[in-house]
């Protein structure tokens, strides 16, 4: 496409939009008993009355207790399966509001920025679907293909709405050629030690396990100094647990992202590990050991999440740790409990609460790939798009029934004024003229992904 046929999109009227978004509490809780579901509905009733047009031409369902699917029928003139944008309404909890610089559910336009819980992570790109396709129709432009749009509830505790969205496809036998979900931002090159910038587009995710670890033992009152009261047993397991991480290895899609990389890093001696990142596997652990988020490409992750015990007047009998790990592709939940059996041995038990074994892996030789390539290329000149590995979890896994080319990618740029974007953290923020570039991303994808087909 030309350069005249991006469609640019105001920052203040995007952010105007996002701020009303934010405004509703639409909090996720694993016990969907403790949800404000009224929350919700008077989001659904903001963003039909925000985006009219959207509303007027799209179907809308409500799939479980608030899960959203939309469908944008097209004119039916091509072939080609449907594309899916997808997201999620729920947002964390704000914790202590006084430690906010700004109320986290005002959606406050300061300084630059708009402030607010769930002003990235991922109210944003909600309104960035609706604003594009708003635009879109608009101008008068209609699909030839089929367009849907998804929205869970309970993403951010591993809630199941997203599949549920998934399972009333299939039963409708919808096939998608196309799904894009959250993902990461363009952000400059020499942030990650690489020339120009560039875009992660993750093709898979890590999996997830919880684990309980329980150690029992004699109890007894306080008032008598016998027996030993085993939490001092259960922090040596917790050291123990720290000092013996899940052993590094290699995964398809890390090697790729690493392969990927490797012509644009900025030091000679890292564009030879990158080259071969398999065969050098020590020299790459040890570049990457001090990053969280890089590191956790090379292996599974453990962290120690919770302890609980019993009344204070009262020797413990039993206490429970807790243990979250994101699994690496070559791990299963199940291998990683064995792993923690062998690291606690006969001190305590041992228990698999809940497990999601790592997603498959979109290939990047589809013209699906290609729309996305082509699509960040045009609107960020000189980006170098790299396949990679996602290490959090998004509800784009669940979507793997109906769609091979699930990619996780916002069309947003990373902050450009150095202010950490917080996400899970107080003054959850979003830069205010980077507001547009999300809409802009959509509305290109949306119109070219038939010209990638052809």
């Amino acid at each position: 496409m030309e350069e005249n046929k991006i469609r640019r999109f105001d920052a203040l009227t995007c952010a105007k939009h996002l701020a009303g978004m934010i405004h509703f509490q639409t909090v996720s809780d694993a016990d969907h008993g403790k949800m404000d579901f009224q929350e919700f509905e008077k989001l659904h009733a903001y963003m039909e009355k925000t985006f009219p047009l959207v509303h007027q031409t799209l179907s809308r369902e409500i799939i479980g207790k608030a899960g959203l699917l939309y469908h944008w029928k097209g004119t039916g003139k091509s072939n080609l399966e449907p594309v899916m944008l997808i997201a999620h309404q729920d947002v964390v909890p704000a914790g202590d509001e006084s430690r906010w610089t700004y109320p986290p559910y005002e959606g406050t336009i300061a300084d630059g920025h708009i402030w607010g819980r769930g002003a990235n992570d991922c109210k944003c790109i909600m309104p960035a679907h609706f604003e594009a396709i708003e635009a879109l129709i608009a101008d008068g432009f209609v699909p030839d293909y089929d367009v849907y749009l998804g929205y869970g509830y309970d993403e951010e505790v591993g809630g199941s709405s997203a599949a549920e969205i998934c399972q009333e496809l299939l039963k409708r036998g919808i096939h998608l050629g196309m799904l894009i979900d959250e993902g990461s931002g363009v952000c400059p090159g020499e942030r990650e030690g690489m020339s120009d910038s560039l875009v992660s587009v993750k093709l898979a995710e890590k999996g997830s396990g919880s684990y309980k670890i329980t150690v029992h033992g004699k109890g007894g009152h306080t008032m008598n100094a016998g027996p030993k009261s085993i939490i001092a047993q259960a922090g040596q397991i917790a050291l123990d647990l720290q000092n013996n991480p899940f052993p590094w290895h290699m995964s398809d899609c890390a090697e790729l992202e690493f392969l990927s990389k490797a012509p644009y890093c900025l030091k000679e001696e890292n564009r030879q590990i990158f080259a071969d990142p398999a065969g050098h596997l020590a020299e790459l652990t040890a570049l990457l050991e001090h990053n969280p988020r890089e590191n956790g490409k090379l292996r599974s992750t453990m962290v120690l999440t919770g302890i609980r015990s019993f009344p204070e007047n009262a020797v413990p009998t039993e206490v429970e740790l807790k243990v979250s790990s994101r699994i690496l592709e070559g791990d299963t939940p199940q291998s990683l409990a064995d792993a923690l059996r062998q690291i606690v041995g006969d001190r305590a038990e041992v228990e698999l609460v809940r497990g999601e074994a790592p997603s498959p892996t979109s290939r990047i030789d589809t013209p699906a790939y290609q729309c996305v390539k082509e699509t960040y290329e045009a609107l960020y000149p000189g980006v170098h798009v790299i396949p990679s590995l996602g290490v959090g979890g998004t509800d784009a896994r669940h979507y793997y029934p109906v769609c091979d080319c699930v990619y996780r990618c916002s069309g947003y740029p990373y902050s450009s004024d150095g202010i950490s974007i917080n996400l899970h953290d107080f003054d959850e923020n979003m830069e205010l003229k980077n507001l547009g570039r999300g809409p802009e991303f959509f509305a290109y994808l949306l119109t070219h992904y038939g010209e990638c087909q052809g």
